[in-house]
């Protein structure tokens, strides 16, 4: 599926009206249940060293991440994002289109490691890349190297032309 193109139609998404409803079911109850499993804090704190790929995880992020989940509506996120709502159906029209700098970053570890679908966009002259010794979250494991890799990108990418004359 990594090398599966997604070019519906614009602003479409992959998601499933069927699963969220399924997810949801009658009067929401469904829905409850199912976040209230997701977002307890040892599911919560699973999900994290998958995402790190470690059992090294930030404790302030897992810390805001369950307190996050008891803000009022914040069962409809998990929810979307099961049903693929939140899963651009065109995001490959919607890279190969960008016309600006585009920097990438992302780790080698865990479960968010499969990026061959950069192919896609990889000899694209505006398109940088920039592997970390990390999870799928850089910023959090190596926010030095992060922060200067990204200043480095800004450094490259800066417009020639001031930005204050670009504006009409």
């Amino acid at each position: 599926r990594g090398l599966r193109p997604w070019r519906g139609a614009p602003g479409s998404t992959r998601g499933q009206p069927w699963l969220y409803k399924a997810l949801r079911g009658p009067g929401g109850r469904w829905g409850a249940a199912v976040f209230r499993a997701l977002t307890r804090p040892g599911v919560i704190r699973y999900f994290l060293r998958r995402t790190w790929g470690s059992k090294q995880i930030d404790e302030t992020l897992w810390a805001y991440d369950v307190l996050t989940t008891k803000v009022h509506g914040a069962e409809h996120a998990p929810l979307h994002f099961l049903s693929a709502n939140l899963f651009s159906a065109d995001i490959h029209a919607v890279y190969e289109r960008l016309e600006m700098p585009v920097w990438m970053s992302y780790g080698v570890r865990g479960d968010f490691t499969d990026y061959r679908g950069k192919a896609i966009v990889e000899a694209r002259p505006n398109w940088r890349f920039r592997v970390f010794p990390s999870g799928a979250l850089p910023y959090f494991e190596v926010p030095r190297d992060f922060c200067i890799a990204y200043d480095q990108f800004l450094g490259t990418a800066a417009p020639t032309t001031p930005f204050s004359d670009t504006l009409s």
